[in-house]
């Protein structure tokens, strides 16, 4: 299926809401508390809101931060679904959107190093695992928990294109 990428608005708070209560999302991120909450955190100018639709129905929710400018921080990537190409888009969009759209030096991410599955996700489309932050990530109910920082280069995109075009080329 399709997937697009939209900026967010105040109509999509009931799904963003409902999206961060879904069983795989609960304590991986922070959620809005309320709509309210969600409606100011639309209002950060530093944050760019986004909405990851398929089939022309919200069906993700993804916060980047481009502050400072030389650097693009995902701050939320969160989808309904997972294993269905939504996340590896969701991704791709924000690697070629802070590399090519933003001129960014710089994309950086934090994930819980419980969390595999994002993990083997971010290594898949080029970041890497630049170390450990223990005890970096306070949850919900209070506990301590280990975050793993992840980071790309503009120049390891460029790397990562070149090898690309050198397969596109030998294929031929």
């Amino acid at each position: 299926m399709d997937f697009r990428i939209r900026k967010a608005t105040p109509e999509d708070a009931d799904f963003v809401l409902a999206l961060f209560a879904r069983p795989h999302v609960i304590g991986e991120l922070h959620p809005p508390k309320s709509v309210d909450g969600y409606l100011r955190a639309l209002e950060d100018f530093h944050l760019e809101h986004l909405i990851i639709e398929r089939g022309g129905e919200p069906f993700g929710n993804m916060a980047l931060e481009t502050a400072p400018e030389w650097l693009l921080t995902i701050r939320v990537l969160a989808v309904r679904e997972q294993r269905c190409g939504a996340g590896r888009f969701a991704m791709e969009y924000a690697i070629r959107h802070g590399f090519d759209d933003v001129g960014v030096h710089r994309i950086f991410l934090e994930v819980l190093e419980s969390n595999h599955a994002a993990r083997r996700l971010y290594e898949s489309v080029g970041f890497r695992d630049e170390g450990l932050y223990r005890d970096g990530y306070l949850d919900e109910s209070g506990a301590f928990r280990n975050l793993v920082p992840y980071g790309m280069l503009i120049s390891d995109f460029h790397s990562m294109e070149s090898a690309v075009e050198q397969t596109r080329t030998l294929d031929r």
